[in-house]
């Protein structure tokens, strides 16, 4: 069960992310971590999306930012995590490969969230 959980959260691109999908593979979310995440791009909506994993809507990376704020986790830049986090802290590092257009739509969520990515 566990790997059929984990085989449709790669499918869907990870976009619904949550303990429901984490907990039946041992993952807990309060731990101490340094969570690494690379998106591709954010869509206005999923229609036309070829491809599962480059699937990540506004909404859904609004609710994301959202979920690990609310889970305590702190938004760290790469520059942060080269020069050493504390041991016992909950992190997040994202980065966005390509440097596509559509990362422009999110800049504001980011602003509002004072969120350091890496494009």
């Amino acid at each position: 069960m566990a790997r059929t959980l984990l085989e449709r959260a790669l499918r869907d691109g990870l976009t619904g992310l949550d303990e429901r999908v984490l907990a039946p593979l041992g993952v807990r979310l309060e731990r101490p971590a340094l969570l690494s995440f690379l998106f591709h791009g954010v869509f206005e909506s999923r229609a036309g999306v070829v491809h599962p994993q480059e699937a990540m809507t506004t909404s859904d990376f609004e609710h994301f930012v959202e979920y690990f704020c609310n889970a305590g986790y702190r938004f760290v830049s790469i520059a942060e995590v080269e020069s050493g986090l504390e041991e016992q802290g909950r992190y997040v590092c994202m980065t966005f490969d390509d440097g596509y257009a559509s990362t422009a739509r999110i800049v504001e969520l980011l602003r509002t969230y004072a969120i350091p990515v890496a494009v």
